[in-house]
């Protein structure tokens, strides 16, 4: 009992959430200038370059720019994006920088994950610093810390979910504007399905709960918009898709079943088929 009481009572110290957050950071930076480059980061971060600079979600394959259907798009825009104010403010693109926007994520995605920790426990009337303590220790021992660094869209994907459950979570703080923040929510869980098509089951059910809520409270307008913006963001990805049709979703689903073959026990369901 005296070991438990004294882990508690460090879990609560502000002076560890400090040394755990400084300890994270200084991990991000190492990693951003010691650590290669992952093979998946070509596929996500060249698609971003085509985007930067002709406008198209693609790689070159010699002297000509193909386009590439198979991943979503969310997170070659986004990055293309900010790959464009880099330029503007001439910043060069090179071995280093051309990681910044995925390690700024990263740290978003961790700073914006406590800072709803210290939300949901100011309303349950819980010590948030012991749960943000609690919850920089596990993640340290999760894979996460060992796979978050190569530019994939799951970080992206992540940080806007929790985006999104911090504005929901406001509206408990301030309901003022609770129209906006009830928009920003559904767009930014939206936009997390734009990055891979994974996130729509979490951020799909989410988004189903928080439409129930709003039912059930007979606030059925704002339901119904809640449920149009999360869609919102879909359709411009379905409607990319349709836009190039055949090639898009045929290199869309081969992709797809590329990936489901390679999983564990994949051989074995095959076999149950036949």
């Amino acid at each position: 009992m005296q070991l438990i009481r004294v882990f508690l009572e460090t879990m609560s110290s502000k002076k560890v959430l400090y040394l755990f957050l400084c300890a994270w950071f200084v991990n991000i930076v190492y990693a951003y200038f010691v650590l290669p480059s992952a093979p998946d980061d070509v596929q996500y971060f060249g698609p971003a370059l085509g985007f930067l600079y002709k406008h198209q979600i693609g790689l070159y394959i010699g002297d000509e720019l193909e386009s590439m259907y198979a991943s979503f798009p969310g997170v070659p825009f986004f990055n293309g994006l900010f790959l464009h104010i880099m330029t503007l403010l001439n910043f060069g693109i090179n071995h280093y920088t051309y990681r910044l926007f995925h390690m700024m994520a990263i740290i978003l995605l961790l700073l914006s994950t406590c800072y709803l920790t210290y939300l949901t426990c100011k309303r349950d009337g819980a010590d948030y610093v012991r749960g943000c303590n609690i919850f920089l220790v596990l993640l340290a021992i999760t894979p996460f810390v060992q796979m978050c660094w190569a530019v994939r869209p799951e970080v992206l994907g992540l940080l806007f979910i929790t985006i999104g459950l911090i504005v929901y979570s406001y509206l408990n703080v301030r309901s003022k504007f609770a129209s906006v923040q009830h928009i920003l929510s559904a767009a930014f869980l939206g936009l997390s399905i734009t990055v891979h098509p994974n996130f729509a089951i979490i951020a799909g059910i989410l988004a189903l709960s928080i439409v129930i809520i709003e039912i059930i409270e007979r606030k059925f307008f704002t339901a119904l918009s809640f449920g149009f913006v999360f869609i919102f963001p879909l359709l411009i990805v379905a409607a990319w898709y349709l836009g190039h049709y055949p090639d898009s979703t045929y290199e869309l689903f081969n992709n797809i079943g590329r990936k489901s073959n390679s999983v564990p026990g994949s051989a074995l369901i095959r076999l149950i088929k036949e």
